[in-house]
C-alpha cells in the first residue's frame, strides 16, 4: 500500500483505531515509552510518557479524530497541557487531513505565541511511518 492510500485510510479510522495506531507510532516507531490517560481531567494530554528512570516526562500528547476546528483545538490543547502540566513540548496527532502547509503554521503559531516546542502529525505523516515505506 502507497503512502497516499494509507493517508486516506488514516482519515477515516475511529477514535479507538486511531489511538491504537498513534501508540504504535509513538511506542514502536519513536521508541517512546508512552501510555494512554485520555479521559476527564486528562491536561489536555492523551498519553504520557515515562523515562527509562521512570519519571514522567514533560511531553504532552494529544490525539484526535475531530473533523473541524482542528487548529483551535490544538491550541487549546497546548494550553491546557502547559497549564496543567508543566508540559514543555507538545505533540498534535489527528486523523484530519491538514496540509504541511497548515500543519507547520499550526506548530509555529503555537510554538510562537504558547513558548511550547510543538509537532504537529496528519495521517500523512502518521502514513510515513507504514513499515513498507523508506525515510
Amino acid at each position: 500500500m502507497d503512502i497516499d492510500t494509507f493517508a486516506n485510510h488514516i482519515t477515516n479510522l475511529g477514535k479507538q483505531d486511531f489511538d491504537i495506531l498513534c501508540r504504535i507510532v509513538l511506542n514502536d516507531v519513536l521508541e517512546l515509552c508512552a501510555f494512554n490517560v485520555d479521559g476527564k481531567n486528562d491536561g489536555g494530554t492523551d498519553f504520557i510518557d515515562i523515562a527509562s528512570d521512570g519519571m514522567r516526562t514533560k511531553v504532552a500528547y494529544q490525539l484526535t479524530t475531530q473533523k473541524t476546528d482542528i487548529e483551535r483545538k490544538a491550541y487549546k490543547d497546548a494550553q491546557k497541557a502547559i497549564a496543567k502540566l508543566g508540559a514543555n513540548r507538545f505533540f498534535f496527532l489527528t486523523s484530519y487531513s491538514l496540509s504541511e502547509v497548515d500543519a507547520r503554521k499550526l506548530e509555529f503559531t503555537i510554538e510562537k505565541e504558547l513558548g511550547i516546542h510543538t509537532s504537529v502529525y496528519p495521517p500523512k505523516i502518521l502514513a510515513q511511518y507504514y513499515p513498507t515505506s523508506t525515510c
